[in-house]
C-alpha cells in the first residue's frame, strides 16, 4: 500500500472534526458511535462516562460560591 493510500485509509477511519465532515460521512453510510451514559458512580478505578453526569462530584467555584456538582450550579442559577 502506498503512502497516499495508507493516508487515505487513516482519514477514512478518523472521526470527523467538523459538522460538514460529519454530514458527509453520515451521508456516505458511516454511523457515529454514541456515548450513552446514566449515573455518576464509577464502575472501576478508571475514569469513565460517569464524569459526564451533572451529578458527578467535581467541585468548582463561581463568583465566590462553591458548587459540589454542575447540577447544584444549575439549580442555583434558576
Amino acid at each position: 500500500m502506498s503512502e497516499l493510500e495508507s493516508g487515505a485509509a487513516r482519514h477514512a477511519l478518523a472521526e470527523p472534526l467538523s459538522v460538514e465532515a460529519l454530514v458527509e460521512r453520515v451521508r456516505a453510510g458511516w454511523a457515529p458511535k454514541y456515548v450513552l451514559f446514566w449515573g455518576n458512580e464509577a464502575k472501576g478505578r478508571e475514569l469513565g462516562t460517569e464524569c459526564l453526569s451533572q451529578w458527578y462530584p467535581a467541585a468548582f467555584e463561581v463568583e465566590g460560591v462553591r458548587f459540589p456538582t454542575a447540577e447544584h450550579f444549575m439549580m442555583h442559577r434558576k
